[in-house]
């Protein structure tokens, strides 16, 4: 069964890698721009002081994070960005100064391959996220609100699961906005 859903997620990782590469920059930069109008709203909505936040800078072939970066800066944001230490693990820094802190983070922005509307997240691989969300919870840290950011193109009916999987509490791509994951 292990091995059915590691080939499921390889499979589907193959085919979104290849629909992703094959994207044009530009369409990834105008969906970049979308979510960030759809977060900005959410946010200004959501809290009233300025927040804590970790946003990835984006690989080629996902969606366009600079255009969230900014509305983050416009905001006042603490911003985070995230990196994998020496011991090989997650961890996130200020993007202004060096060292850790993954303290009082309100709201960390994932990236995946593809995610469904569920909540569900396939990633590329490593567990980074997972295993560092995990651990920050079993810490007593309190868990920060987990948003995927997509393209619409990345939105699957069916992500093969396993265990240590952790969903996302929100989803944001260009045409859906931002939605919230319902946990029933």
């Amino acid at each position: 069964m292990i091995k059915t859903v590691e080939n499921s997620k390889q499979k589907l990782r193959c085919h979104m890698r290849a629909l992703l590469q094959a994207m044009p920059v530009d369409q990834k930069r105008a969906a970049g721009e979308l979510v960030a109008t759809h977060v900005k709203s959410w946010l200004t909505k959501r809290f009233d002081t300025p927040v804590s936040i970790a946003l990835f800078d984006a690989l080629p072939d996902e969606i366009d994070t600079i255009p969230l970066d900014s509305v983050l800066v416009e905001l006042r944001a603490s911003c985070h960005i995230p990196y994998i230490n020496q011991e090989n693990r997650l961890s996130f820094t200020l993007r202004e100064c060096v060292g850790p802190s993954n303290d009082n983070l309100r709201v960390i922005f994932v990236p995946g391959l593809a995610f469904n509307q569920l909540g569900h997240r396939l990633g590329r691989g490593k567990g980074y996220y997972d295993r560092t969300l995990a651990e920050l919870k079993s810490l007593g840290f309190p868990c920060p609100l987990l948003v995927g950011l997509a393209m619409d193109e990345q939105i699957v009916a069916e992500i093969p699961l396993e265990e240590h999987d952790v969903a996302m509490d929100y989803l944001c791509t260009p045409a859906l906005g931002m939605i919230r994951i319902s946990r029933n």
